[in-house]
């Protein structure tokens, strides 16, 4: 502040504040300035002095940092390195560690198992030891008390063959099954349960199980099966006609008579062949052969094509030796009838009766043309049987001059005795009376000059004979069996 000049006047008291009042805000403003210009000042002196000790001081720090990091990386590379190796060494420490501590829990574990293993054998063996003992014990009771029953055991077989026998059809199957295995005891006993079970079933299973019977001559257990079958089928003209046949073929003749009435009854339109071959069977069977006769006829008038007609009818007259008569009738029946083997054999046997050898020959081609069907009527065994001996007697009677003719027929003869002998269904008499009529007619031939090779000893016919004999057991009589059906 400047002092007053000499020689002026001192300022008022109010000129005095006022410049006071002046300067003050001055001075606020020169201060509040200064401070600022002060401060930028230092702080820019500091930024340079700093600035240049700074990047000074940075580029030491980075360089310190680049060795730092330098030194650092050797360091952790080498740690690295000692790290992985103390880790693979750890590793394999550990791996051993482990196997052997494997191991010992390994045979600690066998050895262990093992006791318990064995003592859970001896537990079992002795819990087996005492189920058995007292399985023995029961099994040993239950034999006692079985003991009475043991005759039962022998006939298991038989209680299984009872088993589900539910119709009469069923029955038949299996009776026709056991009969043919030869368990004939059997069979019957399940034809008895079929009856005694009061079981049922169609007219054709009566009927075929009483034909089974029949062809075994169980003459009285096949009328039960009719006469049960006709309580349900009182009208059925198969049944009352097997009833015929079999009540009179086991001597019950009057009620054969009563069902001879009740088959009389119905229409003769309704007939079959059995109707009037079994209801003539028992006309012949009783005597009343006028009244077979005219059955007969009327069998011819109703079914003319049906060579039993003329069978039935020509073989009362062969039995009786009236050849003539019956040669009529039968001839009668191979002109009306194509499939006639049963006529044509009772013909060829009627015509070698009258010394008919030729006409006999012809007759049993006939037969042999006639056997041609599933179910033919005639043996066919015995009608190569019956061509033989007609061929046989034909050669006997000098009749063929002529050497080779002779030779020829000869031969055939042989084929034909040798040929029945080979049929299944050939006859008990021709295994015996072939080889005998063989021997004769090659003797014959001799005689005559001619030679006969039979090529009958070598082994493959051997066994072939044998085989066809072992099939035919089961089959011999077939002809009586057809005329049971």
């Amino acid at each position: 502040m400047t002092e007053p000049s000499i020689g002026q006047a001192a300022p008022s008291p109010d000129q005095t504040q006022g410049q006071v009042n002046n300067i003050q805000p001055i001075n606020r403003f020169i201060s509040e300035f200064g401070t600022q210009i002060v401060v930028a000042i230092v702080v820019a002196v500091t930024l340079f002095f700093v600035g240049g000790l700074g990047l000074n001081r940075l580029g030491q720090i980075d360089s310190a940092f680049t060795d730092f990091r330098r030194l650092v990386s050797e360091q952790l590379l080498e740690e690295r390195k000692l790290s992985a190796t103390e880790r693979r060494d750890f590793r394999d420490d550990i791996n051993t560690w482990l196997k052997g501590i494997s191991s010992t829990i390994e045979a600690v574990s066998e050895q262990h198992v093992a006791k318990a293993l064995q003592k859970r054998q001896e537990q079992a063996d002795q819990a087996i030891k005492r189920v058995e003992d007292d399985a023995s014990a029961r099994i040993t009771k239950i034999e006692e008390k079985l003991k009475p029953y043991a005759w039962l055991e022998s006939r298991s077989e038989e209680v299984d063959s009872l088993v589900g026998i539910d119709s009469i059809g069923v029955a038949q199957a299996k009776v026709t099954e056991l009969f043919q295995e030869k368990k004939s005891d059997m069979a019957i006993r399940v034809a008895k349960q079929a009856l005694d079970s009061n079981i049922s079933g169609d007219p054709d299973d009566f009927h075929n199980l009483a034909a089974e019977l029949g062809r075994q001559n169980l003459y009285s257990l096949a009328s039960r099966v009719v006469l049960r079958g006709l309580e349900y089928f009182p009208q059925n003209v198969d049944l009352l006609s097997s009833g015929i046949k079999y009540l009179s073929s086991n001597g019950a003749i009057d009620e054969a008579d009563k069902l001879t009435e009740r088959l009389r009854a119905i229409p003769k339109e309704y007939w079959n062949w059995r109707a009037f071959v079994f209801l003539g069977d028992y006309f012949e069977l009783r005597g009343r052969f006028d009244e077979a006769f005219a059955l007969y006829d009327a069998f011819k008038q109703q079914l003319p094509h049906d060579e039993r007609a003329y069978a039935q009818h020509g073989s009362v007259f062969k039995k009786w030796g009236n050849h003539d008569k019956a040669i009529a009738i039968f001839e009668e029946g191979l002109r009306k009838t194509r499939k006639a083997p049963q006529t044509a054999l009772m013909l060829a046997e009627s015509y070698i009766e009258v010394g008919e050898y030729a006409k006999a020959i012809a007759a049993t081609e006939r037969g042999i043309e006639g056997t041609a069907i599933d179910q033919p009527t005639a043996n066919i065994a015995a009608i190569f049987w019956t061509r033989a001996t007609a061929r046989d007697a034909l050669i006997h009677t000098n009749q063929i001059t002529e050497q080779a003719e002779l030779a020829k027929s000869i031969g055939l003869a042989i084929s034909d005795y040798q040929a029945a002998m080979s049929m299944p269904d050939r006859l008990v008499q021709h295994r015996y009376r072939g080889p005998q009529r063989i021997q004769v007619l090659q003797l014959y031939a001799r005689n005559h000059g001619i030679g006969i090779q039979v090529d009958d000893d070598g082994d493959e016919r051997r066994d072939l004979l044998n085989l066809l004999q072992q099939l035919g057991e089961n089959q011999e009589g077939d002809s009586e069996e057809t005329r049971a059906d």
